[in-house]
């Protein structure tokens, strides 16, 4: 009976394939949601699904200092930055890197529980496509073989949770060289497809993100769409789109 009120309270949940966008239009889709399910607290949730061009996110606990490249560097190799108010500390976005953005209002759940719920999306995420081990540790990094593969980070405001976990499907992981979150230490990265030692299709781990998403969250009411009309967004040609009431 619990488990029931606690599915019939949960908000339905629009999920929004993006392609690559600019880690600006993210955040601006974040507020702007943010801001709607702030307005109808418990009823709106969304998770943006996207991935970034070359960029370097700085959370709370991040500093320029984690970031082995000068200005000049990373002007040349058309790597932005973006000071972010979320936990955690500095992310290297790279097409190639599925980011997940819930939004997520909070009526009836402290921070605390949402984050656990959040952290186990992740690892059951990781949990059914990558066989080794992972790690999850301080900072919000999460390694596995001693590679960083995944990482999460939070905000709330007005008891509306946003931001959330970026994973690495199918990149380059030498530029992750470019940051050191220990000095004089690049990071060494690695990815899902990597680890799996096969190809790995975008679409196949944005559908289990949103499959074990919804599972955690106990949302039965969702809809999964391409793009948003706000913004002026070119999908990639697998950005499937899909639609599921209860």
């Amino acid at each position: 009976m619990h488990d029931r009120a606690r599915r019939y309270n949960a908000p339905s949940l629009q999920v929004y394939l993006l392609g690559q966008i600019t880690v600006d239009d993210a955040l601006y889709l974040q507020r702007r949601l943010a801001y709607e399910a702030s307005g109808q607290p418990g009823r709106l949730a969304a998770l943006l699904l996207c991935e970034h061009p070359p960029s370097v996110t700085i959370g709370r606990t991040g500093s320029r200092g984690q970031i082995a490249w000068d200005d000049e560097q990373l002007r040349r190799a058309g790597v932005t930055l973006h000071w972010v108010n979320r936990g955690g500390g500095c992310w290297l976005h790279l097409p190639g890197q599925l980011v997940a953005y819930p939004v997520y209002p909070l009526a009836g759940m402290d921070l605390g529980s949402y984050r656990r719920r959040l952290v186990a999306v992740l690892r059951a995420v990781l949990r059914e496509l990558v066989v080794d081990p992972v790690e999850f540790k301080r900072g919000g990094y999460v390694f596995c073989g001693g590679r960083l593969l995944a990482g999460w980070g939070l905000a709330a405001h007005r008891h509306v949770a946003t931001f959330g976990f970026w994973i690495n499907v199918s990149l380059c992981p030498d530029r992750f060289h470019l940051l050191q979150l220990q000095p004089l230490r690049p990071v060494r990265a690695t990815t899902i497809e990597a680890l799996r030692a096969k190809p790995t299709p975008m679409a196949k781990v944005r559908e289990a993100t949103v499959r074990h998403f919804t599972q955690a969250f106990m949302i039965e009411d969702y809809f999964v769409t391409a793009g948003d009309h706000l913004l002026n967004v070119r999908l990639r040609g697998d950005a499937a789109v899909t639609a599921r009431r209860s």
